[in-house]
């Protein structure tokens, strides 16, 4: 009979890479949030271009950095702030500019939704086109 080889666990690692994703997040979305309630206006749509070109060259430079941690790490944070900077503040940016209303509570009259989410739904056909590819 054959010996069985034991594979070795890897849980601080698991545990660890949990960790820096929930810590992460948050930080890109605190970083947004700032730049979203310090600027206004054509600034704010700058803004968040210069916070999506920072995160692509971020993962550029993943790309061809050597060491696997550190291009998960600038591949993770890269992302973030690409999607948070150039994706995110453009769809604020043309909620504003077409005039898009908040979706509100028929009967206490508060934001249920932000402008920009509403138009989400219209980038459908972009993502069922990038997952046949």
């Amino acid at each position: 009979m054959a010996a069985t080889k034991e594979r070795k666990r890897h849980w601080l690692k698991a545990f660890v890479s949990i960790a820096v994703t929930l810590v992460a997040m948050p930080l890109t979305h605190i970083l947004a949030r700032a730049l979203k309630d310090g600027t206004a206006g054509v600034e704010q749509f700058y803004a968040g271009m210069g916070m999506g070109l920072f995160g692509l060259l971020m993962v550029i430079i993943g790309v061809f950095i050597k060491g696997d941690v550190k291009q998960t790490l600038l591949g993770l944070f890269g992302g973030m702030f690409y999607w948070m900077g150039a994706i995110d503040f453009l769809f604020m940016y043309y909620a504003n500019r077409f005039g898009t209303q908040a979706q509100l509570d028929p009967v206490t009259g508060e934001i249920v939704s932000r402008p920009e989410y509403l138009i989400l739904p219209s980038t459908f056909g972009f993502w069922a086109m990038t997952m046949m590819l």
